[in-house]
C-alpha cells in the first residue's frame, strides 16, 4: 500500500456534519486518496467537529490529541464548527494542526496543495468509497436566523442558503445509483429550505416525484415547519415516519428566555397535527436541562410536558454555555441540580421509549438492514422507517436489503427481533 495517499476522516456531531463529511469522503476519492479509518495508517487525519456543546468540544480536542500521539508525522486538519469557532482553541493542542473554515471542496484543494497524493488510482477513484452504506445524508440547506439565546450554531454557521433543487435532485441521483437505499435531507434548519419559491414540501414532492429514493427520511423540524402539504406528502410510503422536533424546554417561561419562537401550545399544535395525519408516527425531541435560571417548578413543568407528549425518543443535554452567546452571561444552575433534573429527565427518555417501542411487539414490521452487530457473526442491525432500531439472527448476509421482521422485545437502546422460521431472536 502507498501511504502517502491515505485519509482517515472521523465526524462529530449532527446529521449535517454527516452530510458534510460524506461529501468530502467522495471528493477526497475522486481526488485520488485512498479514504481509511482512524484505526489504520494515515497520512492525513480531518476532524469534521461539532462544537454546539462544551462536552463536544472536549470530545474533539480528545479526538485531535490521541490521532497526533497515534501518528505524530500525518498532517492534521480540523474543519466544521469545532474548526469555525476557535481556530486559536487548535494551536493550544499543536501548533502543526490546520485549523481549516471552508466546504468540503476547498478543503480537499487545500490538501492537494498541501500534501497531494504520489499516484492516483484511476479505477479506485472512480468507485464509491463507502460501497456497504445503506442510508446517505444530503445537505439541502444551511444557516439559521433564530439566534436562540444558548446556541452558537448561527454563530459558526453564518447567513441561511439554501442548495438550488437541480443540486439536490442530481445529488440524490447520484446516491440512488451507488446503491443507497435511504436518503436523508440535512440541514441547519431544513424546514428553511428555499430555493426558487420551493419551499420544504416542494423539495420532498420532486425528490419523491423525480428521483428513485426507496425511502426518504428529514432531519430536523421546527413548528412552523409543518404545514398540510408537508403532512399530504407522508402519504407516499416512501416517506420515513419520523419526525424531530427539538423542544428544548418544555415550560412556558424558559421558552422566551431561551429565544424560541413558539409558544408550547404552538408546539403541541404542531405535533398533534403530525401525529393525527401520519399514523404510527415517531416524534422525537431534544430538551436542554439547567438552563439558567430555571427554578425547579419550570423544571418540574417541562417533565409534565415531555411525559404528556408521549415521546418516541427524547435526547438530554445538560445546558452548556457557549461563548458569545447571550445565555452564557446569566447565572448558572448549580451543578448538582442540574446533574440531578438530567438524571430524572433520562430516565423519563428511558421509559418513553419503552413505550413507543411496546406500541409494535409481536407485529410484524418492514426493516432496512444495514450492518451485522459489532462482535456478532450473524447478528444483524437495522431501522424500521418510523426509526426503531432492531437486532435479528440471519446467516445469509441482509445488508441493504428491506425485509421484514417480527418484534419480540423491548432491550433498551433496539428491539429484539426474528425472521420467520429462522431460529431463535438476536
Amino acid at each position: 500500500m502507498n501511504h502517502k495517499n491515505t485519509v482517515a476522516v472521523q465526524t462529530l456531531g449532527c446529521k449535517l456534519n454527516q452530510a458534510e463529511s460524506e461529501d468530502l469522503v467522495h471528493r477526497l476519492s475522486r481526488s485520488g486518496y485512498q479514504v481509511v479509518s482512524a484505526s489504520d495508517h494515515f497520512d492525513i487525519f480531518i476532524l469534521n467537529g461539532c462544537t454546539v456543546t462544551g462536552i463536544a468540544d472536549r470530545k474533539c480536542r480528545n479526538l485531535l490529541r490521541r490521532a497526533c500521539k497515534r501518528n505524530p508525522d500525518a498532517l492534521f486538519v480540523a474543519s466544521g464548527c469545532y474548526s469555525r469557532r476557535s481556530p486559536c482553541d487548535m494551536q493550544s493542542l499543536d501548533s502543526g494542526i490546520v485549523a481549516h473554515q471552508g466546504d468540503s471542496a476547498s478543503l480537499v484543494e487545500m490538501l492537494l496543495a498541501r500534501r497531494p497524493p504520489a499516484t492516483v488510482d484511476t479505477e479506485r477513484a472512480s468507485c464509491s468509497p463507502t460501497p456497504h452504506r445503506t442510508r446517505s445524508f444530503v445537505k439541502v440547506q444551511e444557516g439559521c436566523e433564530y439566534h436562540c439565546t444558548y446556541c452558537i450554531v448561527p454563530i459558526v454557521r453564518g447567513e441561511v442558503a439554501s442548495v438550488d433543487i437541480s443540486t439536490v435532485l442530481a445529488t440524490i441521483k447520484l446516491k440512488v445509483a451507488e446503491g443507497y437505499r435511504e436518503i436523508v435531507l440535512t440541514g441547519t434548519n431544513v424546514g428553511a429550505y428555499d430555493s426558487g419559491n420551493l419551499r420544504l414540501s416542494g423539495l420532498v414532492g420532486l425528490v419523491l416525484e423525480e428521483t428513485g429514493a426507496a425511502r426518504l427520511r428529514l432531519s430536523s423540524l421546527q413548528p412552523v415547519d409543518v404545514d398540510s402539504d408537508l403532512i399530504a406528502a407522508f402519504k407516499d410510503k416512501r416517506m420515513c415516519r419520523h419526525v424531530h422536533m427539538p423542544l428544548q424546554s418544555g415550560s412556558g417561561t424558559v421558552l422566551p428566555r431561551m429565544g424560541r419562537r413558539y409558544s408550547l401550545g404552538g408546539y403541541r399544535r404542531a405535533v398533534c397535527s403530525l401525529v393525527e395525519g401520519i399514523p404510527e408516527l415517531a416524534v422525537s425531541t431534544d430538551v436542554i436541562v439547567g438552563f439558567p435560571g430555571e427554578t425547579e417548578a419550570e423544571h418540574i413543568e417541562s417533565l409534565d410536558f415531555c411525559r404528556a407528549m408521549a415521546y418516541a425518543a427524547i435526547h438530554v443535554f445538560p445546558y452548556s454555555p457557549r461563548p458569545g452567546t447571550p445565555a452564557a452571561r446569566l447565572a448558572p444552575v448549580h451543578g448538582g441540580t442540574k446533574k440531578r433534573r438530567t438524571d430524572e429527565f433520562l430516565e423519563l427518555a428511558s421509559e418513553s421509549r419503552r413505550r413507543f417501542h411496546s406500541r409494535f411487539l409481536c407485529r410484524r414490521m418492514e426493516v432496512l438492514w444495514e450492518e451485522k452487530v459489532k462482535g456478532s457473526a450473524d447478528t444483524w442491525s437495522g431501522l424500521t422507517d418510523n426509526y426503531i432500531r432492531v437486532h435479528a439472527r440471519s446467516e445469509p448476509g441482509i445488508n441493504n436489503a428491506f425485509l421484514p421482521v417480527t418484534l419480540l422485545e423491548d432491550k433498551g437502546g433496539w428491539v429484539k427481533g426474528k425472521f420467520e422460521g429462522y431460529g431463535t431472536a438476536a
